[in-house]
């Protein structure tokens, strides 16, 4: 007739005379369609149904990267197609002719859908089956790795960073003991060790510049946003007391703090991580992003001497080790969700 017919074009789409999509009913196919020639052509309309979605479907053999899964043959089916939805995204798609079907490239401790479609030329309604592969599961966002308490050769060293920069220009190297300190407490007390990167990109968007090494908020923001979040901490509020460090430190907590040489000078202001107490020895471990960076502000620089090392604090709130004293200021606690 001298109306118009519905065709699939290259990309898998029907199209009618608006050029939109139509999702099922009966249909002409011509390969090769060129709309200029349509009156070349001499059309005879065939029906096409859908075929019936897979049944019996099921999900079996899953290990920590695959899965198998097998469906019941339906009938004028040409193919299957498998799709593998995580959190509702798309993250596989393939084509095959018979079951059972070995699902690749999975992550780990992960929950999967896995939708079977019977094909012709038309889609069947899905058939659906949810699994969950083995493993622990995938790091959070953010995180570089896993790390533990009996090996701190993963304490970050800001003295590693010269090139990346805060917004009002300083670098992580000079001024970014405020940001490590905050990883390297995170690390102890989660053991994921977050990216300097992420956790730079966070403190340029909120604010939270160099000037700011000590501006308390930042750390409240990190413990709320999506990475306290996925790596299962959040803040809590430490008394500046040393009998309550202890206290809040053998509850399972850790404490970000503010520190300074014992002058009367105020340069020098630098920020530490007190991640650990030891009883019997009545002594802190601190975590020192800038440990041995002595020569940063010559005689002013509030650092410890190391990386990691156990330390004195007395009652009027002082740090001892060695040949340095260093004078504590503010604090924030971090615990487990």
């Amino acid at each position: 007739g001298n109306g118009y017919y519905y065709v699939k074009n290259q990309t898998g789409y029907w199209l009618d005379d608006n050029n939109s999509g139509k999702a099922n009913g009966t249909w002409v196919v011509i390969a090769g369609f060129n709309g200029s020639d349509a009156q070349k052509w001499k059309l005879t309309k065939t029906s096409i149904a859908a075929p019936n979605a897979p049944g019996n479907v099921n999900v079996y053999d899953v290990t920590e990267t695959s899965a198998e899964v097998s469906w019941t043959r339906v009938l004028g089916a040409k193919y299957y197609n498998i799709i593998v939805l995580k959190d509702g995204v798309v993250k596989g798609r393939h084509d095959h002719k018979t079951s059972p079907f070995t699902i690749p490239n999975l992550e780990k401790g992960t929950t999967y859908e896995a939708f079977v479609h019977a094909q012709n030329e038309i889609d069947s309604v899905p058939a659906t089956y949810e699994f969950t592969t083995k493993g622990p599961n995938p790091l959070p966002n953010g995180v570089v790795r896993k790390v533990n308490r009996s090996d701190l050769s993963w304490v970050v060293d800001q003295r590693n960073y010269p090139s990346l920069r805060f917004e009002d220009g300083d670098s992580i190297a000079d001024s970014g003991c405020g940001l490590c300190a905050t990883i390297n407490a995170v690390a102890y007390l989660t053991g994921y060790l977050l990216d300097v990167n992420t956790v730079l990109r966070f403190w340029n968007d909120n604010g939270c510049h160099c000037s700011d090494g000590t501006y308390w908020s930042a750390y409240e923001k990190f413990a709320s946003s999506s990475y306290g979040q996925g790596c299962g901490f959040y803040r809590e509020s430490v008394n500046d007391t040393l009998s309550r460090y202890k206290g809040f430190i053998q509850e399972g907590g850790v404490i970000i703090m503010g520190c300074s040489r014992d002058r009367s000078s105020n340069k020098g202001g630098h920020v530490m991580a007190i991640v650990d107490y030891n009883k019997d020895t009545n002594k802190f471990l601190i975590l020192d992003s800038a440990g041995t960076q002595q020569n940063h502000l010559g005689d002013y620089w509030a650092y410890t001497g190391s990386l990691s090392g156990w330390y004195t604090i007395s009652e009027d709130r002082k740090i001892y080790g060695g040949s340095i004293t260093l004078n504590m200021g503010g604090t924030r606690g971090y615990k487990r969700r």
